[in-house]
């Protein structure tokens, strides 16, 4: 009892601190004017502060050491978690002040997620449900690929307000609770403050957003969820397919996207509002309708598909051959609309 009444007051003191900091970082952003002015490639009509996401970075990587210092994660995975989060938020800071260029912050991001992948000792074997593949050494390589990508893409999802948010809170829910039925009590502790710093900020990011979460926040929520996933893979408790299902709205529309900026040989690399969910608000949508869309989606199919391969892992394979259909149509989908509407020609940027 008494250590529930501790863990009560600790969460609302998490809750509470991310209220504050990040109030305290709309002021200074205002103060250094690092501010987002809307342009025609903007989700928004008014000049932003951004930066917020300071305050989840800062009480993420202070809670890990905490966590540690109780023994609940092991030292390796505290370096990887925390070294590699500081680098990225690092560039994030540097790049939400002075717009570092995009060689640059991809490098730290590389370099970052080998950190991560070294301490977190690899990848050598990866699970795809009840199939097995022996990677050795060369399992390095995808896994620092996939969680540079990821700490990117989260980036390039965080174009609307409350979004990247909500997406944030409704994996880290889901994924604190099966940490905990698999007893790693410590990541799934880092999961919940994870929520609760993130759920602060949503308060100044819920539509319209008084302050964005900006690259210092976005990448290194990107990252942390890498990390937990390669995490979760090696020791056999949250295999990276549950993470990519958790994260399928976020994966899908950022890595289809891509490819479709690639294929129509597009400047893939520059800013652009070429995304489905960017897509949706350029067809009317608000900001808040659409972080409610994702919500539900998260919660009333991708949360039951990541249950199912959790209590039936035999079944992941087809479980991710369905979710690739369904997401890559609805993604089609939401482009086909686009185009139709006549704003295509009128709202390209490539």
């Amino acid at each position: 009892m008494q250590n529930l009444i501790l863990l009560t007051i600790v969460f609302i003191a998490v809750l509470l601190l991310s209220l504050g900091m990040t109030a305290l970082m709309r002021q200074y952003s205002l103060r250094k004017r690092m501010v987002d002015i809307p342009n025609e490639r903007s989700s928004h009509s008014q000049p932003t502060p951004r930066g917020g996401g300071v305050s989840i970075t800062i009480i993420f990587i202070l809670s890990s050491f905490i966590i540690h210092s109780l023994d609940l994660i092991s030292t390796n995975h505290l370096l990887a978690l925390s070294g590699g989060g500081l680098l990225v938020g690092l560039i994030g800071w540097l790049d939400d002040h002075y717009d570092i260029p995009a060689f640059w912050r991809a490098a730290v991001y590389l370099l970052a997620a080998t950190w991560a992948v070294v301490w977190a000792d690899g990848m050598p074997v990866f699970h795809l449900g009840d199939l097995e593949f022996q990677l050795s050494i060369y399992g390095m390589i995808p896994a620092i690929v996939a969680i540079a990508w990821l700490t990117n893409l989260y980036n390039f999802m965080d174009g609307t307000d409350a979004l990247a948010a909500i997406e944030a809170i409704s994996t880290a829910v889901f994924a604190s609770v099966l940490f905990y039925l698999e007893a790693q009590t410590g990541y799934s502790l880092l999961c919940v403050i994870l929520v609760l710093a993130t759920t602060g900020f949503l308060y100044w990011n819920l539509p319209p957003a008084r302050i964005f979460m900006g690259d210092v926040g976005s990448c290194v929520i990107g990252f942390v969820f890498g990390t937990l996933a390669l995490i979760g893979e090696n020791t056999a408790t949250l295999p990276v397919a549950i993470w990519i299902i958790l994260l399928a709205v976020f994966i899908y529309d950022a890595t289809l996207t891509l490819l479709m900026r690639i294929f129509r040989r597009e400047r893939w690399y520059s800013a652009h509002r070429s995304h489905a969910y960017q897509r949706l608000v350029q067809m009317g949508m608000s900001h808040g309708q659409l972080a409610l869309s994702v919500l539900f989606i998260n919660m009333v199919f991708l949360w039951p598909l990541a249950w199912l391969v959790y209590v039936t892992p035999e079944a992941t394979v087809m479980v991710l051959l369905v979710l690739s259909i369904i997401m890559t149509g609805i993604w089609g989908s939401i482009q086909i609309r686009f185009s139709r509407t006549g704003n295509g020609r009128k709202n390209e940027t490539g």
